[in-house]
């Protein structure tokens, strides 16, 4: 703001201007703290750790990009962070030592372990080894997969099984290429995340932002926000 003030040389305003504390590539934090604070005013009621928990699948990095540390910092809560890499949980493990971390990759399969494929840059590793190697052409910048290792595997619904007596979930799901296999494998009949952050990654496969839109929609969830990354949904069954 002031960049353009002083490129235009505009008077300075009045009252200071500043941007918002924010951890995530497109303010989704942001955003989702509002919402947040919204159902406080609509309810009357102050969220803490009784009624208000996090699940972030596919964590990364303990703050850059992430989805779930803004509401950890505002509302004093603590959840549940899934990552895979070895290396990145023992990170989160370290620097979210509150957080219960949980190093298994989310699938749709029954299988117990499964291949997963290293990127260098970390945020691009997934169980989809084509959506690695593709992505490297598709931006011309990532390397491709740099080291192939089994991981642990688990369901979505026994993950969220974890947190079904607490009110308020929030739900972010960063899984490179298979997360619309992820929203579609959820018990919305037994668990009912208040917001779910999710990736379409438009890119890799077009069409997937309306895709994910229309499936949210037949299971009761309000599209509230969208940027160049992510996808917000809030459950318009809860007030």
């Amino acid at each position: 703001m002031y960049s353009v003030v002083d490129q235009n040389r505009m008077p300075n305003p009045t009252i200071p201007a500043w941007l918002n504390e924010s951890y995530t590539q497109g303010y989704e934090d942001v955003v989702v703290c509002s919402a947040l604070e919204a159902y406080q005013h609509r309810n009357n009621v102050a969220l803490n750790g009784q009624n208000l928990t996090y699940v972030e699948i596919g964590a990364n990095h303990p703050v850059a990009t992430n989805s779930t540390f803004l509401i950890s910092r505002v509302f004093g809560v603590y959840g549940y962070l899934v990552e895979p890499n070895p290396k990145l949980a023992q990170q989160l493990r370290q620097y979210r030592p509150n957080d219960a971390v949980l190093e298994v990759a989310v699938t749709t399969s029954d299988e117990e372990t499964l291949d997963f494929f290293i990127c260098e840059d970390n945020e691009v590793s997934s169980l989809d080894q084509k959506f690695v190697q593709e992505w490297a052409g598709i931006t011309h910048s990532y390397p491709g997969v740099q080291e192939k290792i089994t991981v642990n595997t688990a369901k979505i619904n026994e993950i969220l099984s974890l947190v079904s007596t607490i009110k308020l979930v929030v739900l972010s799901i960063d899984v490179e290429g298979m997360d619309l296999q992820i929203l579609k494998d959820i018990d919305y009949d037994e668990y009912r995340p208040y917001i779910i952050i999710v990736e379409p990654s438009e890119a890799y496969n077009p069409g997937n932002t309306q895709n994910m839109i229309k499936f949210m929609k037949e299971k009761n969830y309000t599209l509230i926000s969208a940027n160049f990354v992510n996808l917000i949904f809030q459950d318009a069954t809860q007030n």
